[in-house]
């Protein structure tokens, strides 16, 4: 059996794990949880406005994350969403494969226990941001034009899923096109393109999806001020924290480490010092959004989307 077959019932068989282990689509349950997916699937249905007639972090397409389909919304929107999730990581896996050549089989069961136990599914949000990552790192390493388009959608899908998140997305892209056009990796007439492109299909969306922008992103920055006080509650033991504090810094030290075994080329090579600035963010916002409550399955979702970052 050549390689090339080989890999192809590779990439089947993840297929098959992946919608195995990710339905496109949940049931209603009991809980805090349960109660405001429920209350964004039923503004959905109801066509109600995000930003006016519901306010809340997750927005008119939040349902692609909770997995609670709107009665009158379709499941294939959501099967889709997951499809477009499913290339993606193909994409990533399949370039993995060509750059370790005939070791490519260990490459495949390292991706296979990061990406399916560790919890990569856990949060789409977080999934959406770390494949926002590649795309800008593959765009800066290749110039690839087509790889800024992805990172676009990402955008916009992220914008209307969940907007706080959206709002560091748009200002690591933002601060990203300014980089290209400094470093000319693209042509300043094609990062406008870029940015034209994505303020004109959020701003359609928003027609679409009944969102009321300005007062979206406004109640958005409210949640955002007060979010770590609303949320900060201990639900643990002091004992357990003492046994999660060998791990992250563990974490802290490989990160640290990491960085001062790479300082010279890091200042050196300007793609290199982009890099770990993305996964500085990366880690922090990770850090923030499983910790402000300090719970057993928050602070263990932290540990499981490490491995995939580093």
């Amino acid at each position: 059996m050549s390689q090339s077959t080989q890999q192809k019932i590779y990439f089947i068989f993840f297929s098959l794990t992946f919608f195995a282990l990710n339905l496109p689509y949940a049931y209603t349950g009991l809980g805090v949880d349960a109660s405001w997916s429920q209350a964004l699937a039923m503004t959905v249905k109801k066509g109600g406005t995000f930003g006016k007639d519901f306010i809340f972090n997750y927005g008119p397409l939040g349902y692609l994350n909770t997995g609670l389909i709107p009665s009158n919304s379709s499941v294939w929107i959501s099967v889709s969403f997951h499809l477009f999730l499913l290339f993606n990581l193909l994409v990533i896996i399949n370039y993995t494969f060509f750059k370790a050549g005939k070791n490519w089989w260990k490459a495949a069961i390292l991706i296979y226990f990061l990406f399916i136990p560790w919890g990569f599914f856990a949060d789409t949000t977080f999934t959406l941001f770390y494949l926002f990552l590649f795309h800008l790192l593959y765009a800066l390493h290749h110039r690839s034009f087509i790889s800024l388009l992805i990172v676009c959608i990402i955008a916009l899908l992220i914008f209307y899923i969940k907007v706080n998140l959206s709002l560091i997305v748009l200002s690591i892209f933002i601060g990203t096109l300014i980089y290209f056009g400094l470093k000319k990796i693209f042509s300043w007439q094609k990062l406008t393109f870029v940015s034209i492109f994505l303020a004109s299909l959020i701003f359609s969306f928003s027609k679409i999806l009944h969102v009321n922008i300005l007062t979206y992103l406004g109640a958005s920055i409210e949640i955002i001020d007060a979010y770590q006080d609303a949320m900060a509650d201990m639900q643990t033991t002091k004992k357990d924290l003492l046994m999660l504090f060998p791990f992250i810094a563990s974490i802290l030290l490989l990160a640290c480490l990491s960085f001062l075994l790479n300082i010279k080329l890091i200042f050196k090579k300007h793609q290199t010092l982009f890099l770990y600035i993305l996964l500085g963010l990366t880690l922090f916002l990770s850090f923030k959004q499983q910790f402000s409550t300090i719970l057993s399955v928050n602070t263990f979702g932290f540990f499981l989307f490490m491995p995939v970052l580093f």
